[in-house]
């Protein structure tokens, strides 16, 4: 399915002012008020937040910072046409999260970062276009963008966020990736920490699975499972990060422009990428054609099932923000010679010598 379908109405709206994009925030703090040391706690259940957000800031339509010692519940709340983010959970610690909608916001739809015990089950971002309002004139400098940013807006290559779940969540309509999320610890293959989502229609990758820096056991091996990403321009799963092993196990991923593209890095002796218990899919007549509308052309690139892996010597930022340095899986340096892949109980389909378009 590319387009979603969701129910904007609330019985209750917080609607911000339409002057300047000053829109409106949510926001949760812990304060020291005098003598007296105040915890933040916020509960919003079947809330309507209709341009939440200040323009080109972090100050989002829900927005959590420096709550560390309160809690927050958000419960069946949209937040559509922000001016900013949906939503911003940053240095805070005790958040749940469950069947949250965020439509339309600017180059970030959701980012939690430097956080701990954070539970978000039913997730869904769309349409979070590129700002229009700020850009580096040199154009070597990109902006940070995301649909749903995992722990890597302060620090590009992945902060600490300690116990964390991201379940069952849904994003399209984005530019670089759909998620950027830190990596399972190798052989868990029941882990909560991001399962069961999916990413489509990126203007870029679908997920990026980076090395998790709580967990020491990913400089040895890094695995990502039990997701699933389509229709992405760039591969459905995608990153080149410094691990011995990268493992992929039990994805799904149908017609994305590049199918899988994974690699270890630093200097090292050995590495190995490993893919096992996945289906790759190419394009079949059951699958629509990305064809917007009837007075535009089709996109018709050439596509893949799996690039081919390798170690290069310098790994890649989870959010890459150098124009020279994407997309992710373009090599500028030397690679070892040591490295092995392996591929067990792959299902490669519908991936014919011509795509629908004629293209290779």
């Amino acid at each position: 399915m590319r387009g979603e379908v969701v129910l904007l109405n609330r019985n209750i709206m917080i609607s911000g002012t339409e002057e300047d994009d000053w829109g409106c925030q949510v926001f949760t703090t812990d304060i020291i008020d005098g003598a007296t040391f105040r915890n933040g706690k916020t509960i919003l259940k079947n809330i309507e937040i209709y341009r939440g957000g200040q323009r080109d800031t972090f100050r989002a339509a829900i927005r959590f910072e420096g709550s560390l010692s309160g809690s927050g519940l958000i419960e069946n709340v949209v937040s559509h046409h922000s001016s900013s983010w949906h939503m911003n959970l940053v240095d805070s610690a005790n958040v749940v999260v469950t069947n949250f909608s965020g439509i339309r916001a600017k180059a970030i739809g959701v980012s939690i970062d430097k956080v701990r015990n954070i539970q978000m089950k039913g997730t869904y971002v769309f349409d979070v276009p590129q700002r229009t309002t700020i850009a580096d004139v040199s154009n070597k400098v990109l902006d940070k963008e995301s649909c749903f940013m995992i722990c890597t807006h302060s620090n590009t290559k992945g902060s600490s966020c300690p116990d964390i779940s991201v379940q069952d969540s849904i994003v399209a309509g984005c530019h670089y990736a759909g998620i950027q999320s830190p990596g399972a610890t190798c052989g868990d293959i029941n882990q909560t920490k991001f399962r069961n989502n999916v990413a489509h229609s990126i203007k870029g990758s679908g997920l990026v699975i980076y090395v998790d820096p709580t967990d020491s056991s990913q400089k040895k091996c890094l695995e990502g499972n039990n997701n699933a990403a389509y229709k992405n321009q760039q591969a459905g799963i995608e990153g080149v990060f410094e691990t011995e092993e990268y493992r992929i196990t039990n994805v799904n991923l149908i017609d994305n422009q590049l199918g899988l593209s994974i690699a270890t890095a630093g200097h090292k002796d050995y590495t190995k990428t490993r893919i096992t218990d996945s289906n790759i899919y190419g394009e079949s007549s059951d699958i629509a054609k990305d064809c917007p509308g009837q007075t535009m052309d089709c996109y018709c690139p050439e596509k893949g099932g799996f690039m081919l892996t390798a170690n290069q010597f310098r790994a890649k930022d989870a959010m890459i923000l150098s124009a020279s340095g994407r997309p992710m899986h373009k090599t500028k340096t030397e690679c070892s010679l040591g490295g092995t892949t392996e591929i067990d109980n792959v299902e490669f389909k519908n991936f014919k010598h011509n795509t629908l378009c004629g293209g290779k």
